[in-house]
């Protein structure tokens, strides 16, 4: 297994930090058990990471939202036709 290095090839060892063990066991309990495959949604339409202002990231979604949504002949939204989603959000602040 290699280390980490620094750019003119010389080892770095990393450095160890103090894990907060009810904070792990917390998250540990959140994972799934099984593969992550098996857990719902099975067949993801969209996967992306997107990095950007909240006002495009807006637009973003509305856009992609606008792909899925099926309109009847007269431009309003086909209920029969557009399918139900299941959206997973993870928004985080830029440091």
């Amino acid at each position: 297994m290699m280390g980490l290095m620094t750019e003119d090839g010389k080892s770095i060892e990393p450095k160890k930090k103090a894990v907060d063990e009810d904070l792990l066991k917390e998250v540990i309990s959140m994972l799934p058990n099984g593969r992550i495959e098996a857990t719902e949604p099975k067949n993801v339409l969209t996967k992306m990471m997107v990095e950007g202002r909240a006002d495009k990231l807006l637009e973003l979604l509305k856009t992609l939202f606008g792909t899925y949504i099926e309109k009847d002949n007269y431009g309003g939204i086909s209920a029969s036709k557009t399918k139900t989603l299941v959206m997973t959000l993870m928004l985080e602040e830029k440091k």
